[in-house]
C-alpha cells in the first residue's frame, strides 16, 4: 500500500521505518483467520511531501482488511486510475508527524470475543 501527505513541520527531512504485526481475524467472532502477518512500513518525509509504504505479505483469499483512518491526512494511492485529492484537508505538524509514521505498530490488538 501506498499512502501520500502533506507535512506542515520543522524537519527538513525524515527517513523512519515501523515494524509490526497484523492478526487477521473474522470480522464478527475475531477468530484468527491465519497466523500472525509480519508488517514493515517506511516513511520519507522531504520538506512538506510525505511518501509512506506499507508492506504486508497477505494472501489473496484474505481479501481487504481495515486499518486506523487517517484518509484527513493522507491519501492512498495505485489502487486505481482516480485522482489524488490535493493537498489533503490536514497536514500533521511537528506534534503528529509520529504518530502517522508509527500508526501501523499503534493499532491495538483484536478484542477477544468475550470483550
Amino acid at each position: 500500500m501506498y499512502f501520500v501527505a502533506a507535512y506542515n513541520g520543522s524537519r527538513a527531512g525524515i527517513f523512519q521505518e515501523d515494524h509490526s504485526g497484523f492478526t487477521i481475524s473474522e470480522r464478527g467472532s475475531f477468530k484468527p483467520l491465519i497466523e500472525s502477518v509480519r508488517v514493515y512500513a517506511l516513511t520519507l518525509v522531504v520538506k512538506h511531501l510525505v511518501l509512506q509504504i506499507c508492506c504486508a505479505k497477505v494472501p489473496e483469499s484474505v481479501g481487504h482488511f481495515y486499518m486506523k483512518d487517517f484518509s484527513a491526512v493522507s491519501s492512498q494511492i495505485g489502487v486505481s486510475a482516480g485522482n489524488v485529492a490535493w493537498p489533503p484537508p490536514f497536514a500533521p505538524g511537528d506534534d503528529l508527524i509520529d504518530e502517522f509514521i508509527g500508526r501501523w505498530s499503534d493499532a491495538p490488538p483484536p478484542r477477544s470475543a468475550s470483550s
